[in-house]
């Protein structure tokens, strides 16, 4: 019985109550199967839901050749304090949502493993964590999700190491976890976690490198950078695996929070174009190993300035002014690119791959459903007449224009909301139209009031008679001076 064969009864055997056939369909397609892209109909949107997005995607697409939402630090929702807490939503409703990326830092303590954020303990074990992910994914077998784990203290009174703890914790449930060093297909992963493993393994494991295991405690990100200005690489030609990440999370000078954002949302935009530009949707060509990691994550902490994680993300006042935060940003740069139509009048899926935010809820209107729905070809209705919009847009780079239809023109209203980032935009420009036209209104009249003043001036200088007039008479001669006075 080859792979695939003992793939599809591992899933019929565990998930009886799940519809089957796209997943036969998506790991028995043949050389004729076009998996090219995963095409949903307008009318059909609302299907592609948060809980569920992951049932619209062929089983034979690797994990490595998809956009997948994620959160950074995951669990640190249980702290108050603004410079350790990273999110609001627990783990349930961040998997409802649509996230399936979680970044997961914990220490060994008593050999419990605690959930941590550097030397704060969030009050929340790891076992809890899995519990709730565990039961997601029970209830949805169609959905696959990625757990890195990272060792981010040092262990206190344990017995064992972190390494084996973690090995412990996840031999106890065997079913929910693939831990090969291989990029895996979606088929392979549905209702299991991939484990992307951030620390060192036990000292009794084999060195790098690696070959292909199907038990090699996952991934190997154990050599991750700490705060890198660029983004690099982790390669595993062993596995065939290789993940370049951007986590530049901290800068070495103090910036003021329009520069620290934009210097960070110029990090974030080079991986999201370099994970774009390097896909190759070939289904011919094999999977795609390159995997993409970029945090949207930042803190700025010094004598100077003091900027929380959640100013970064949702925007925060400026002098004066409100300024955008990445997640916004984030939104406006995936909107933007998502007018790359195709000529069939299709939106193109687009590869962003993995992407890890803070507060992803806040800052910017349903930022990970657009972050999900990249995944998908939208393939939209033909509006013939309106193609000189597109040529507008082009011209004016203005994005009220990216819709065929005047229906686009509504939903770019009612998707920005009174606070969205368009609807300032659009403030901002009718302020300054409406302050210009004042400001050369008032040139204009000042203008006209000095021209007419001084013709009716000079009109009224020649029009005035004289008021007194004196004659003098020059002594010795015939001849009489007339002197007037206006």
């Amino acid at each position: 019985m080859d792979e695939k064969q003992q793939l599809l009864e591992h899933h019929h055997a565990g998930h009886d109550d799940y519809e089957y056939t796209k997943l036969e369909s998506g790991l028995m397609s043949n050389s004729n199967t076009n998996n090219k892209h995963s095409s949903i109909h307008t009318e059909d949107r609302s299907q592609i839901t948060g809980a569920t997005w992951m049932s619209h995607l062929p089983s034979s697409t690797p994990m490595s050749a998809l956009t997948i939402p994620g959160t950074h630090d995951s669990a640190a929702y249980t702290y108050s304090w603004p410079f350790i807490a990273t999110q609001t939503l627990d783990i349930t409703a961040q998997l409802n949502a649509g996230i399936r990326y979680f970044d997961l830092r914990c220490g060994l303590r008593a050999d419990v493993l605690e959930m941590v954020h550097g030397q704060a303990v969030l009050g929340l074990r790891l076992e809890q964590v899995l519990a709730e992910m565990y039961a997601f994914l029970a209830a949805h077998p169609s959905e696959a999700l990625i757990a890195q784990i990272k060792r981010d203290r040092k262990d206190e009174k344990s017995t064992v190491h972190f390494a084996q703890a973690i090995a412990n914790l996840i031999s106890a449930t065997p079913d929910h976890w693939r831990t090969a060093n291989t990029t895996p297909l979606l088929g392979e992963l549905r209702s299991r976690i991939q484990l992307f493993r951030r620390f060192e393994n036990s000292p009794c494991s084999p060195p790098p490198p690696h070959p292909p295991l199907p038990f090699a405690y996952g991934i190997d990100v154990s050599r991750w950078q700490d705060n890198p200005t660029r983004p690099f690489t982790i390669a595993h030609p062993a596995s065939n695996v290789a993940l370049t990440i951007q986590d530049h999370y901290s800068f070495p000078s103090a910036l003021s929070l329009p520069s620290l954002i934009a210097r960070k949302g110029g990090d974030v935009s080079e991986l999201l174009d370099w994970a774009s530009k390097s896909y190759n949707p070939d289904p011919h060509q094999g999977r795609q190993q390159q995997w993409f990691i970029n945090f949207t994550s930042a803190f700025e902490f010094n004598l100077y300035y003091q900027i929380t994680p959640r100013e970064i993300a949702a925007g925060a006042y400026w002098a004066f002014r409100w300024e955008e935060g990445m997640n916004a940003r984030l939104r406006n740069y995936l909107d933007s690119h998502a007018d790359d139509d195709d000529d069939d009048g299709s939106s193109t899926r687009k590869r962003y791959g993995i992407i890890a935010m803070d507060f992803p809820e806040a800052g910017a209107k349903d930022l990970v459903m657009t972050v999900l729905r990249t995944n998908f070809e939208i393939a939209r209705e033909k509006k013939g007449g309106w193609r000189w919009k597109k040529w507008l847009k082009k011209a004016s780079g203005l994005e009220v224009f990216k819709s065929r239809s005047w229906g686009g023109l509504r939903d770019w209203w009612g998707e920005s909301g009174w606070n969205g980032s368009k609807w300032k935009r659009a403030v901002c420009i009718t302020q300054f139209c409406v302050f210009s036209f004042f400001c050369f209104g008032a040139l204009g009249l000042l203008s006209l009031w000095l021209s007419l003043s001084e013709r009716f001036n000079a009109t009224a200088s020649a029009m005035q008679l004289p008021r007194r007039c004196e004659l003098r008479h020059e002594a010795g001669s015939n001849r009489v001076q007339v002197r007037c006075w206006v």
